[in-house]
């Protein structure tokens, strides 16, 4: 997937204010995404060499089915992508999550969706009512 695209992408839940709101409404989805390829450790896996899904998974002790999904996921949402040999390879997004990248914002993907940090997010509505 090339720059182009994840910007088509980008304008299209910003087209319009539906489209906008959506986005926003299932992006706890999109973060908690980030935050497991994050842990599993995938983009410093890719930071190496781009990999396979089985290598992933293999490397990441995870089920290959599963893992393909998220990751098949997260390849459509702009977050990683996938060559002619099927192979994952990092993105402009997803150096950002390598551990060792510079700016890495890592730590904070997977801090953003440890239980502490989602669940006062869950209760919200009970402590506002």
């Amino acid at each position: 997937m090339n720059l182009s695209r994840k910007i088509s992408y980008l304008e299209s839940i910003t087209s319009s204010p539906r489209e906008f709101l959506f986005y926003n409404i299932s992006a706890y989805r999109i973060s908690q995404a980030i935050g497991v390829v994050t842990r599993l450790g995938i983009p410093t896996f890719l930071k190496k060499s781009p990999k396979t899904l089985l290598e992933l998974a293999e490397l990441c002790e995870t089920d290959t089915s599963n893992l393909g999904r998220l990751m098949y996921c997260m390849v459509n949402l702009g977050y990683f992508d996938l060559d002619e040999n099927e192979k994952f390879r990092l993105n402009q997004i997803s150096e950002l999550l390598s551990e060792d990248s510079e700016n890495s914002l890592a730590a904070y993907a997977i801090q953003s969706t440890f239980d502490w940090c989602w669940n006062p997010w869950v209760h919200l509505y009970s402590v506002v009512k």
